[in-house]
């Protein structure tokens, strides 16, 4: 009697040498959940290539059938299947390689070997407290812990199992960031920032190419990725305002590092947000013009290709060595965008101009990380009113 469509079993495969092709062949003969008959093939030009291929694609049949455990599937084999099917066509090519850099270097030393059926919460726990006995921040632990429920919320569908060892775990407490953390120049540094970043040679050459790139960072608050994304199209000088529209990134792809331009900046909100220029944002991309004008964008190497960030981190460190001012450590070019929120707010902007001009998503953003700086507004706005006294 024939098998019922649905119920025909899939086969154990076959391995030859092909010596005609002088390869060695794998084959599987299987069967889907409708019992339509498929033949996979896969060559090599080592038996063993062949034989891991073969095991990989009946690991993967059992899987996708829902045999999850049958399959004798370790986490990272697991996790790199959901990678594939749930997150490789949903989210950004960025989004998608900083998942899988979490995974390797943060989950996968932890959970990677150990089946994905006998995982418990108290490994999960186990490599939570790992990770923060590494001395990781808050958000690295947070996001190799939403890796892990990701990968097992997608077990549980696929082995229609009812349990997901990450419920009920509970992340350490978040520090708060503190007010010193918050690194910005007041007047009399910019000065100097300003003077080092365009400091000449005596043969009138900038001793640093992309100086004026500094002074655009400070005087327009944009991202560091949102700069080197910036192409000449998006600066209107006649209007004196800037489009911002793209970002810059990086990451590190088989142990590649390459340059990504994601169509919207970090917050979605805000990805066509406008930034009106001042004096000093004219002057410095205008200079800046003069040196990559030839080029789509703005920062530019010498021949004309992107740049990636520590081509602008490096030359800030020198510049804030050379004009003689100390910093925490860890101090990037983040912390002009900083200083531009200190001037804006100096200025007396309200919380919500501020937040648009940054990009973010929301006022509560903008509260949060300068909290101080409102409130140093605050005292000053109580001082201003003395005058009025009797």
């Amino acid at each position: 009697m024939a098998k019922k469509a649905g119920r025909k079993s899939n086969g154990e495969g076959s391995i030859y040498y092909d010596a005609k092709r002088k390869r060695w062949v794998a084959e599987l003969l299987w069967y889907d959940r409708g019992g339509k008959e498929h033949v996979k093939k896969f060559s090599g030009g080592k038996q063993s290539v062949v034989k891991t291929k073969l095991n990989d694609f009946k690991r993967q049949l059992l899987i996708n059938q829902g045999n999850v455990d049958e399959a004798e599937v370790t986490f990272e084999e697991f996790a790199k299947l959901w990678i594939e099917n749930k997150k490789k066509n949903r989210v950004k090519p960025t989004s998608l390689l900083r998942k899988e850099c979490t995974l390797r270097n943060q989950v996968y030393p932890h959970l990677g070997s150990i089946p994905i059926s006998e995982i418990t919460g108290e490994d999960v726990e186990d490599m939570i407290r790992a990770l923060e006995k590494d001395g990781l921040s808050y958000s690295s632990i947070k996001k190799a812990y939403e890796a892990v429920n990701g990968c097992f919320r997608y077990y549980r569908e696929k082995s229609k199992k009812s349990t997901n060892p990450c419920e009920g775990i509970s992340l350490p407490a978040q520090k708060k960031k503190a007010d010193s953390d918050i690194v910005f120049f007041e007047a009399e540094k910019r000065k100097l920032i300003k003077a080092e970043a365009l400091r000449q040679y005596s043969s009138r050459t900038y001793v640093y190419r992309l100086g004026w790139a500094i002074v655009a960072l400070m005087y327009t608050g944009m991202r560091l990725g949102e700069l080197l994304a910036l192409t000449w199209s998006d600066i209107d000088f006649e209007h004196k305002m800037i489009s911002i529209s793209k970002n810059l990134v990086y990451a590190e792809e088989n142990g590649k590092r390459r340059i990504i331009i994601q169509d919207s900046t970090k917050t979605t909100d805000f990805s066509g947000r406008v930034i009106p220029m001042t004096q000093y944002a004219v002057e410095a991309f205008s200079e800046l013009k003069k040196i990559t004008g030839k080029y789509p964008y703005v920062i530019a190497s010498k021949n004309g290709n992107l740049l990636y960030p520590w081509n602008l981190e490096r030359p800030f460190q020198s510049i804030l060595e050379h004009a003689g001012i100390d910093t925490p450590k860890g101090t990037g070019p983040h912390a002009l965008r900083h200083t531009f929120a200190s001037m804006l707010f100096e200025n007396g902007c309200a919380v919500k101009v501020v937040s648009e001009l940054l990009g973010h998503k929301d006022t509560k953003v903008t509260e949060n990380i300068y909290i101080h700086l409102i409130q140093r507004q605050k005292i000053k706005a109580i001082q201003d009113i003395d005058q009025f006294c009797i």
